[in-house]
């Protein structure tokens, strides 16, 4: 009876193992680990309950006390296995740094939430590098059941190398079904930025209208575009200059953009935008600062007016960034858009113009006020090289002040744009906040590609986007480099010195 019960112990511990083993592979189903785990539980429970029937009263103790000791260490054998188990198909981590170094970004996040289908990234390292990589492709994986990753020695299998065309060392290769884009920098922005790039299936231009003054895409002086053209490349789009008497109307499934037009428009190029507009077409207008043109024509009809005012902002917060009163800080955004849904980080609008949006639409007409000045700001009229400048009633317009709004439509009741189709439009009332000068100034570029991946109808693109990781060095004083150096050296040690010194001394 001893011998087979020992055999149905052996029997139970091999059963619970192999469960526990099976239990941690994925592609096994469920239910064959689970029932090899109770069957070695109930062995295991039989031997002893065996066993026991056997033993005198005195026996019995001894018996039971091993048998205390030996379920307790099962027990905790058991907890380390589960643990185990649940790390490796459960992640959970935290982020202590100040920065975030260690987290996503909310766009990366909602980019990996929307993938339609497998991710496989293949990354060309020699044996034991690219732990930087590795690290982030870790925190990818951990957030999205479509995102695979497999490290290749390009020495060890050069056809991989010669298949995918590689030639230098860290090059990765991103692939989604029959698409491919190499990435050859390990950080946040260039894996998202190729991941969106997969995503599009058909490419998005944006198209920069020109003619009129406007911003030009290779000017790469504080007030040129040449950066928002390079972030607008990394997420996947392709832009270009287009002249309207010229090329003609752009194909609707692009973006229009106006950036800061200081001459007004012909009447047929502005007929030519109207039509562009009814037809479904995404414009985004940016403004420049009054004497320059409105276009009231283009953007009146779907209930925004641009005033004749330059915003001033007296609360004094932009100061703190060294910026003036010129300078808007905004920090107000619509909760209940797209565009700003999780938006909560500061922005600011140089020379910016407030906009005015009409009290009654037409039916199918939407137009939102999506970010808003400070109470303390209005809204000035005068000249700006005025002596003393101060808030005039009557005159000038009171703060909070909309800066940005965005309007989509489903169908117009109003006049001539009775025959508009489904079609968005932004409209800020500044250009500067997207130019060189203050793209990279807090959280500018992410507003302004947020209301552009709103426009091309991306909206899994919405998010903050990475930034860059700086480094966290610690500049010290002469004088606090020596207060810690006193600390280490000679306070610390010394709080545990002085004791037993004390001790020893009254023992003799």
């Amino acid at each position: 009876m001893r011998k087979i019960a020992r055999y149905v112990s052996v029997i139970g511990v091999v059963a619970l193992a192999v469960g526990l083993l099976l239990s941690m592979i994925p592609s096994v189903s469920s239910s064959v680990p689970d029932l090899l785990v109770i069957l070695g539980v109930v062995f295991l429970v039989a031997w002893p309950l065996s066993s026991l029937l056997t033993l005198k009263r005195s026996q019995a103790r001894v018996f039971f006390g091993s048998a205390t000791l030996g379920m307790g260490m099962l027990l905790v054998l058991v907890i380390l296995v589960l643990l185990n188990v649940l790390g490796a198909r459960y992640t959970l981590r935290w982020d202590v740094t100040r920065s975030g170094r260690f987290s996503l970004s909310q766009q990366t996040k909602r980019v990996l939430a929307s993938l339609p289908e497998k991710v496989q990234v293949l990354a060309f390292f020699p044996e034991g590098e690219g732990q930087d990589a590795r690290d982030l492709l870790t925190e990818y994986a951990a957030s999205s059941r479509r995102f695979f990753f497999q490290f290749t020695d390009p020495d060890r299998h050069p056809e991989k190398a010669l298949e995918y065309k590689i030639r230098d060392y860290g090059a990765m290769v991103f692939t989604m079904g029959t698409r491919h884009e190499r990435v050859t920098s390990a950080t946040e922005n260039d894996f998202t930025s190729a991941l969106a790039r997969l995503m599009s299936e058909e490419t998005t231009w944006v198209r920069f209208l020109t003619g009129h003054g406007e911003r030009r895409v290779e000017e790469e002086d504080k007030e040129g575009l040449s950066q928002l053209a390079a972030l607008l490349q990394d997420e996947g789009y392709r832009t270009e200059e287009t002249l309207l008497l010229r090329d003609g109307l752009p194909s609707v499934s692009d973006v229009l953009l106006i950036a800061g037009a200081t001459t007004p428009l012909l009447p047929t190029e502005m007929d030519s935008l109207l039509a562009f507009v009814r037809r479904g077409g995404n414009l985004f207008v940016c403004l420049e600062p009054h004497p320059g043109p409105g276009l009231e024509g283009l953007l009146r009809p779907w209930g925004v007016e641009p005033r004749s005012d330059v915003i001033l902002d007296a609360s004094g917060i932009g100061s703190l960034f060294g910026m003036s009163e010129v300078v808007p800080l905004v920090a107000h955004y619509e909760e209940n858009h797209a565009i700003t849904q999780h938006f909560s980080a500061a922005t600011f609008f140089p020379l910016c113009r407030s906009l005015s949006l009409a009290d009654s639409l037409p039916q199918g007409i939407e137009a939102t006020c999506i970010a808003t000045t400070s109470e303390a700001s209005w809204g000035e009229t005068g000249s700006l090289d005025a002596p003393e400048i101060s808030f005039e009633p009557g005159m000038d317009t009171e703060g909070p002040l909309c800066v940005l709004a965005a309007i989509s439509w489903d169908r117009s009741d109003l006049g001539d744009t009775s025959s508009a189709i489904p079609g968005r439009m932004v409209v800020a009332g500044d250009i500067d906040f997207a130019s060189n000068g203050f793209l990279r100034i807090s959280a500018n570029g992410d507003l302004f590609m947020n209301c552009l991946s709103w426009l091309a109808q991306r909206e899994e693109l919405i998010g903050i986007r990475p930034k860059e990781v700086r480094g966290g060095a610690m500049m010290l004083s002469a004088q606090a480099a020596r207060s810690i150096f006193y600390l280490v050296v000679l306070v610390m040690p010394g709080a545990v010195l002085l004791p037993g010194l004390i001790v020893w001394l009254r023992r003799r």
